[in-house]
């Protein structure tokens, strides 16, 4: 079992330590200009494809079989940004009329990641808009959970200078129009999720 895994399956240890139980960046040096950027694992088999078949016409069997690998790990990639940042506006909007569902729905949340965490080993950067998603959404209860993710996995960069943001400044700070570090933050974000592709992230930026 991945340490994803583990960690999400301490869900409930995780929460009631901060109040909740279960009832109640271009911004990428390492993405192609026409491509995803590359995941570990799976890419790593499609690079080998390629070096294999250097200087030669690939098969149609061949480019079917990267097409299938690349198409797969992209609709893992949408897939779950879209529920992530759905079940995170949802703790938001829910949670603001009825404060004891808070749990509840942050429980939702965890579920997601726990139901993704296969993808989330492949691309840590995922833990970065879920960061972002607490920040945009006013959900500090599950930063310290995100933050047990990152030093259970391959981190990155943005990902520690994102949580070293949110402890220095706070996420009401950094939420606040007219702070430096709003425009900061949301500058790294917005010009990584463009770069990523990632319409469900920017648009909620450019609101």
């Amino acid at each position: 079992m991945d340490s994803v895994a583990i960690t999400v399956q301490n869900t409930e240890r995780d929460l009631q330590v901060y109040g909740a139980d279960k009832n109640s960046m271009s911004m990428r040096s390492d993405r192609n200009d026409d491509t995803m950027r590359p995941m570990r694992g799976v890419s790593e088999r499609e690079e080998g494809i390629e070096l294999e078949n250097f200087g030669k016409q690939k098969t149609g069997h061949q480019k079917e079989e990267v097409f299938d690998n690349y198409m797969t790990l992209f609709r893992k990639e949408v897939d779950f940004h879209h529920k992530i940042a759905y079940r995170f506006e949802k703790a938001y909007r829910l949670g603001k009329k009825v404060n004891e569902r808070k749990s509840s729905l942050n429980l939702e949340i965890i579920d997601c990641i726990s139901e993704h965490s296969g993808y989330i080993e492949q691309d840590p950067m995922a833990i970065f808009y879920c960061l972002f998603f607490c920040i945009y959404f006013k959900n500090e209860d599950l930063v310290e959970f995100l933050r047990n993710l990152i030093h259970k996995i391959h981190s990155h960069e943005k990902i520690d200078r994102l949580l070293e943001y949110i402890d220095q400044d706070g996420i009401d700070k950094i939420r606040t129009v007219g702070e430096q570090i709003n425009q900061v933050v949301y500058h790294m974000v917005f010009y990584q999720a463009v770069d990523d592709n990632l319409r469900i992230v920017y648009s909620q930026i450019l609101r």
